[in-house]
């Protein structure tokens, strides 16, 4: 079950919002029509204009060219003329907590739920944590509508080795496991505490991990890595579902010198894409680049002493890490590989929503189409989750989970970033409402 929110509608004013920025509410049962837009519906059809769209009890009813939808007696009409509707975004590698240089992340309950809804992230998967009963607790308050957030799926705490050649990519949340036992111990442990999906980190030894593996697929659920000690195709020989960082794959793509391959054209990489998608393992591309400093909105959502500190910062600060999209994806795309898309938005300058919007535009930039893109961010997600056959593209009988922007991407990408309205669920979203309760916490709660 989703949040059942109302927020004040600062750009729509005929209806009736709670002044407060909750509520228990149902949907509304009057009709939503949403005229004259562009949609792109997250299947990677071509964008579609001069459209309507009507939304009954929180889920889509009609979609077709203006002219021809009639309007429902007594619904209320949104004309968006210039505007361009998406899918809500289902993001796969996401955070609700914010880590700072330090191997202990602060939690953020507060500030990331309204965050990630604020940019049109309807859904999300967590990607590891050291908070995992926020995680738990926070996901459980949302389903009951009692604080507005995205739809959460609940991956473990990091699960982890214990070596040496690793040490330095711990935290002090792991789950630290020596012994294949270790992993299915703890395997067993969070599974029953309500995680669906499990995060293996890179220190982790092949054996555990193997074991780990065996036994979340046993349970019927999914196991996700970031990798490091265990190999690409080590992984995808041992059967995981999911690989985080694209391919972030040790010593595996890298030359003699130790220097990282480049492109999609050298053997090895198109051997390791080939035995990948031949695995069915699925990859996460997590891409933030950053040629200047942050936008005015960022630094007004951080905490004034994390503020303070990106604002001393130059943009080629070495600490403002690069994750670039990754030239190998969409090769491994093309092959019949499963991409999907998320933000790692948990410290180090990348900051729920505007960072997963910001992954969009370099995946463009990268050479996906805005079609391309979206689809990867809304229903390779929602396909990953098997939450498909409700959420994740623009399809009568689906939820209303909707991201609306002024512009049109499709000819000038920077448009993505022009976020007026959300729809989760049918339930209408100000982003600028949700944008500024948080402001000053981000780094904080």
């Amino acid at each position: 079950m989703k949040q059942l929110f109302f927020f004040i509608g600062l750009l729509l004013p005929f209806f009736s919002f709670s002044q407060t920025e909750k509520s228990n509410k149902q949907p509304v049962d009057t009709p939503i029509v949403l005229k004259n837009v562009s949609i792109v519906d997250g299947t990677g059809a071509s964008i579609q204009h001069d459209q309507t769209l009507i939304i009954r009890n929180g889920k889509i009813a009609t979609i077709g060219v203006s002219s021809r939808v009639p309007v429902p007696p007594g619904a209320k009409v949104i004309d968006l003329s210039g505007h361009t509707v998406f899918p809500g975004l289902v993001m796969m590698h996401e955070h609700f907590e914010y880590r700072e240089g330090s191997d202990f992340a602060h939690a953020q309950p507060v500030s990331y739920p309204r965050l990630y809804l604020a940019f049109g992230v309807t859904t999300v998967r967590t990607a590891g944590t050291d908070h995992p009963y926020v995680t738990i607790n926070l996901k459980k308050a949302i389903d009951e509508g009692r604080v507005p957030g995205p739809e959460i799926h609940l991956t473990s705490p990091y699960i982890n080795g214990d070596g040496e050649r690793f040490h330095r990519n711990t935290f002090l949340g792991d789950a630290k496991v020596r012994t294949p036992e270790d992993a299915i111990r703890v395997v067993r442990y969070w599974a029953a505490e309500g995680m669906t999906s499990f995060k293996a980190y890179s220190g982790i030894s092949k054996a555990a991990l193997a074991a780990m593996i065996q036994e979340v697929h046993r349970l019927k659920l999914t196991i996700t890595a970031h990798l490091g000690s265990v190999s690409c195709s080590e992984a995808a020989d041992l059967g995981i579902d999911n690989i985080e960082h694209g391919f972030l794959c040790g010593t595996e793509l890298k030359d003699s010198t130790g220097k990282q391959i480049e492109g999609a054209d050298n053997p090895i990489v198109q051997a390791l894409i080939k035995k990948l998608v031949n695995k069915k393992v699925a990859l996460t591309l997590t891409p933030n680049q950053r040629s200047n400093l942050f936008s005015d909105l960022e630094l007004e959502v951080m905490h004034p002493h994390i503020r303070e500190k990106y604002q001393k910062m130059k943009p080629d600060d070495p600490y403002l890490k690069t994750n670039p999209g990754s030239t190998k994806g969409k090769a491994f795309a093309k092959a019949g590989g499963t991409l999907l898309l998320g933000s790692d938005a948990a410290g180090n300058g990348r900051i729920a929503g505007f960072t997963n919007i910001r992954g969009i535009k370099i995946m463009i930039t990268d050479g996906f189409t805005l079609e391309e893109a979206i689809k990867i961010a809304s229903l390779n997600g929602a396909t990953f989750l098997k939450i498909e056959n409700r959420t994740g593209s623009i399809a009568v009988g689906k939820e209303a989970d909707l991201l609306i922007v002024k512009g049109d991407p499709s000819k000038k990408v920077e448009d993505i970033e022009n976020v007026e309205m959300v729809f989760s669920n049918g339930i209408l979203y100000d982003p600028k409402v949700l944008i500024g309760a948080v402001k000053g916490l981000v780094g904080w709660q």
